[in-house]
């Protein structure tokens, strides 16, 4: 008979349990981790800010590459630029001029369009120029540019009575020789050697151009 004074054994966790198990598992009670060090609410405290401070080595580094790039650039546009060799301009007087044949003069390349107003602004100026300087040896030679229609260049060169030579790029072999002119009036200044040594879009200062031509015939 099974009586009450069994029931606190039967319930007691440091008796065997009936069903095999060595001891009846009692309440757990809840772990709580303790907080690690450097944390706050979850978060990461900050630590120390490092300033890194850069060297006179870094400065002297930073200096050369500064002064290399200078050289690069000041190289570059006092550098002679070799004037397109075999170029042949076909002119409206029906004469082909090349480059090479002009050699030992300096050659003035104007590039224009009749659709142009700055162009046909300044024609008056290159017009003085050739008239002064031509006789001393300058020669220019205006390059209408491939969209101009022809009929237009020969209607304004009669009516202008351009005195230079003028010449259609009707395939754009001299735009593209000369580095893919895009905008007009741009002037091409060759020296007798046969390299470029000025070059300017846009409207023009006759006077500083007049100065280089006259120190390129001096020379030659």
């Amino acid at each position: 008979m099974f009586s009450t004074s069994n029931i606190g054994k039967a319930f007691n966790h440091t008796e065997p349990c009936p069903c095999g198990q060595k001891e009846f598992p009692g309440p757990r009670a809840a772990q709580v981790n303790p907080p690690r060090p450097g944390y706050h609410s979850g978060r990461i405290a900050p630590g120390p800010v490092q300033v890194v401070k850069p060297n006179r080595h870094f400065f002297v580094v930073l200096a050369v590459a500064a002064a290399l790039a200078a050289g690069a650039v000041i190289f570059r546009v006092l550098a002679p630029v070799p004037a397109p060799a075999g170029l042949a301009f076909h002119c409206l007087d029906g004469r082909t001029l090349s480059l090479d044949a002009l050699r030992g003069r300096p050659v003035l390349v104007n590039f224009w369009a009749t659709t142009c107003p700055v162009c046909r602004k300044e024609m008056p100026d290159l017009v003085a120029l050739y008239e002064d300087l031509n006789a001393q040896g300058l020669e220019v030679i205006a390059v209408a540019m491939p969209y101009d229609r022809p009929d237009h260049v020969l209607a304004f060169t009669e009516r202008e009575k351009l005195p230079f030579p003028v010449a259609l790029d009707i395939e754009g072999r001299a735009m593209h020789a000369f580095g893919d002119v895009k905008v007009t009036p741009t002037h091409v200044l060759i020296d007798p050697e046969g390299n470029v040594v000025y070059r300017h879009r846009g409207s023009t200062d006759w006077g500083k151009l007049r100065g280089r031509i006259a120190r390129l015939l001096a020379a030659s």
